[in-house]
């Protein structure tokens, strides 16, 4: 009995398997976790495409998600579904349907969540969503064509609360704003809570959004909660938000506005009632952007304390996060708004966003006044300055982000330590590209919960601030800084700190006797570097080398063979040191006569010949921004005064090792032409290439590098080698037609002179 009982089920569990494991036809299935995926096959005879006309009857047990889709679009399909009561959310995507009809979701209708997704149908009838009593949430995105949009199509929804369109797209009038004020009209259903309509299209390149229009049919905005109008083609929006949708409590306006025209304004107005909403909670305006002429001067952010001379602002009672990153504002006439103070009497503002903040006049605002803040950005927002208590009232920050800005000067002569003595909690400070040129030592002495902090981008020389309270550190950003090493102290910090990761990137670090014990250290400590291949250090040469790849026992073993070579010499040093100043005594009233004479002799030297046989005149290094001039005008004029190059555009052989190529390059020239750019001063190919030649140049006793400034650059980010080459000689291109052709001359003949070239193969 117990063995047909044992086949009986055996048979069972098989014919489980076998249905659960069958596909309709023209369909190949599979199980994607808990979603059951149908991709259309198409079966091609070589003269059409037979269409895909199964009826889906049939899913795996327990697979609650349906989702159908066609790889190819020329491929029809007919959906039919029979009694698939178990799918709650079904996804159609990329199917090439001729009509989203009455029948299309029939032996379907418990679905709670559709989504709808590159269809070709063309339109909606009133009785499209047949039978879809418990929907709750319909997704139609990337339609290309629509042609019709029945204003009752949503009728038949009456279980839903969330609508989205996104991308849809028509060469008529169909979705306009218009239309969809009427097909919200159309919605039956007392639970609608979220509408997002993104990116809609019309055919209309600009338009008015009246927020009071849009949901003047029917009254689902008085239930609303959320809404998201993004990346329209909208030129102005108005209305009344605190009385057409007074339940709201997400707003996103994200890069809607586009303003084309010069005298196009936003008004002002709008956004002063939004942030005085009583029940929203988010507003999200982020890209946002209005026609800015060119900003004067003094158009800046500033931040105060004081509110007695500003438009006061008091915020919503549940206002808890605003964002304006990418904001262009363009102030309104008729609301000018230059001044103004956020009043946050419920103290529930916990995030803000200003970064990238621009306007047509300088704003000035009294953030500090919102003591509940834990979240502020205000990077890139040409930030102007301010008090150094200003932040005393924001002790409830845990980010705070003011990149980006001219503060360095703040931030440098805060000898007392006031700017954030009093921010306990804040676990992640931004100070990078802020000009700060130094850090008083006990700065961040108070911030005892900091998470991450960077001061990359500044003008750092050392960096020696307290970080033994940092127990919780974890990064620490110093790269891009002009740092040659990290103090004895320092490291000794950072040691003490469990897991921290550092990136000191993009500095002029040093691997030199003088500094073995940070390059021993680099190797030893147990703290992680970031952006290791990014990260050089300069020899004996000048040369950049990667630090991680610099053997320390090494340089630690050749800088005390050298010690006894510095003692056998010192004497001899003092010697001649102290008889030439004896003979620059005894010449000082000859002095005018010594000056010339040694001019002459310079000059001379200058002109002597070379013993050396190169190949090349000279080697050209360049950044690739300065390829066209390169190229079109400096080899050109070269050539036609036969002096003879070498680039590694055109001269390099593929497949070699280009630190070897460029070195093998530098050896063969009589001179290195260095092309600087603003380019150049970022690029590490260049610099490499500099100090490989300054090294030849210091090898040789005699100058064989000729800088030429081909656009202008701040002086303030010249490297000390650079300033050191520039120091002596350099040619300067220029507009003028009478300039130019004197640099043409100077430099070719430079190029001519002080050596032998051997000659050119045939």
């Amino acid at each position: 009995m117990s063995a047909v009982v044992s086949l009986l089920v055996l048979i069972w569990l098989l014919g489980v398997g076998r249905s659960a494991g069958a596909c309709p036809e023209g369909y190949g299935c599979k199980t994607e976790r808990d979603t059951y995926v149908l991709t259309c096959k198409s079966f091609n005879d070589r003269l059409h495409l037979w269409p895909v006309l199964s009826t889906i009857e049939d899913v795996p047990i327990g697979v609650s998600h349906l989702k159908i889709k066609c790889r190819n679009h020329r491929v029809e399909v007919k959906l039919s579904f029979a009694n698939l009561t178990n799918i709650q959310i079904l996804t159609l995507e990329h199917l090439n349907i001729s009509s989203c009809g009455k029948d299309m979701f029939r032996g379907i209708t418990n679905i709670s969540h559709l989504t709808m997704n590159k269809l070709t149908c063309k339109g909606f009838e009133n009785d499209s969503f047949n039978g879809l009593k418990n929907l709750r949430s319909l997704t139609i995105e990337h339609f290309g064509e629509l042609t019709h949009m029945h204003k009752d199509v949503l009728a038949p929804l009456v279980s839903l609360q969330s609508l989205s369109f996104r991308d849809v797209r028509s060469k008529t009038n169909v979705v306009t704003y218009e239309q969809y004020s009427r097909i919200l009209g159309g919605i039956s259903s007392k639970h609608f809570q979220s509408l997002q309509l993104y990116v809609v299209h019309s055919n209309s390149r600009q338009e008015t959004l009246n927020i009071t229009d849009l949901f003047r049919h029917g009254s689902v905005g008085y239930a609303l909660k959320r809404l998201d109008i993004g990346q329209h083609n909208i030129v102005k929006i108005i209305g009344s938000p605190a009385k057409t949708l007074p339940m709201l409590e997400h707003m996103s306006l994200s890069g809607t506005i586009a303003v084309a025209s010069r005298g196009s304004r936003l008004p002002l107005q709008f956004w002063m009632e939004m942030l005085r909403h009583p029940r929203l909670e988010t507003l999200n305006v982020t890209g946002l952007s209005g026609t800015v002429p060119k900003t004067n001067s003094d158009a800046g952010f500033r931040l105060t304390k004081d509110c007695s001379q500003s438009t006061n602002i008091t915020l919503g009672a549940r206002f808890r996060s605003m964002s304006f990153s990418n904001l262009n504002l363009v102030s309104d006439s008729a609301t000018p708004l230059s001044r103004f103070c956020l009043i946050d009497q419920n103290r529930t503002l916990k995030y803000i966003d200003f970064s990238n903040f621009r306007s047509t006049s300088a704003i000035t605002t009294s953030l500090p006044q919102l003591r509940a803040l834990e979240h502020v950005d205000l990077r890139n927002v040409s930030l102007r300055g301010f008090a150094k208590d200003t932040f005393d009232n924001m002790t409830n920050v845990r980010v705070l982000l003011l990149g980006n800005n001219a503060i360095g000067n703040i931030v440098s002569n805060d000898t007392d330590s006031r700017i954030f003595h009093k921010h306990y909690n804040l676990q992640n400070l931004d100070l990078s590209a802020c000009q700060l040129t130094e850090i008083p030592y006990n700065e961040f002495s108070n911030l005892r919960r900091l998470q991450r902090l960077d001061v990359s981008g500044n003008k750092l020389q050392r960096f020696h601030v307290d970080l033994y309270a940092m127990k919780t550190l974890a990064l620490l950003n110093l790269s891009n800084n002009t740092l040659r090493s990290l103090s004895a102290n320092m490291r000794r910090a950072l040691d003490e700190i469990a897991a921290v990761k550092v990136d000191i990137s993009g500095n002029p670090l040093q691997c030199l006797c003088n500094n073995t014990d940070f390059v021993e250290w680099t190797h030893t400590t147990k703290v992680q570097f970031l952006n290791k291949s990014n990260t050089f250090c300069f020899d004996k040469n000048n040369a950049p080398v990667l630090l991680f790849n610099v053997d320390g026992e090494a340089l630690m073993t050749e800088c005390r063979s050298n010690t006894g070579w510095y003692l056998t010499v010192l004497l001899p040093l003092g010697i001649v040191f102290i008889g030439g100043l004896m003979l620059i005594c005894a010449v000082y009233r000859y002095r005018a006569y010594c000056c010339s004479r040694i001019h002459v002799y310079k000059m001379s030297s200058d002109d002597k010949v070379d013993p050396v046989v190169y190949e090349r005149d000279a080697f050209i290094c360049y950044s690739s921004s300065d390829r066209a001039w390169v190229c079109n005008e400096l080899l050109i004029r070269l050539a036609d005064g036969h002096v003879s190059t070498i680039i590694h555009q055109r001269d390099f052989l593929p497949g070699s090792v280009l630190e070897d190529s460029i070195r093998e390059s530098i050896d063969k020239c009589r001179y290195t032409v260095l092309i600087l750019s603003p380019d150049f001063l970022s690029s590490n190919w260049c610099r490499l290439e500099m100090h490989l030649a300054r090294g030849r140049s210091d090898s040789r006793g005699r100058d064989v590098i000729v800088p030429i400034i081909l656009r202008e650059f701040p002086m303030s980010k010249l490297s000390p080698t650079l300033v050191a080459i520039l120091e002596k000689s350099y040619l300067k291109w220029g507009d003028n037609p009478e300039e130019q052709a004197q640099f043409w001359d100077k430099l070719i003949t430079k190029l001519k002179r002080g050596g032998n070239i051997k000659p050119m193969e045939t």
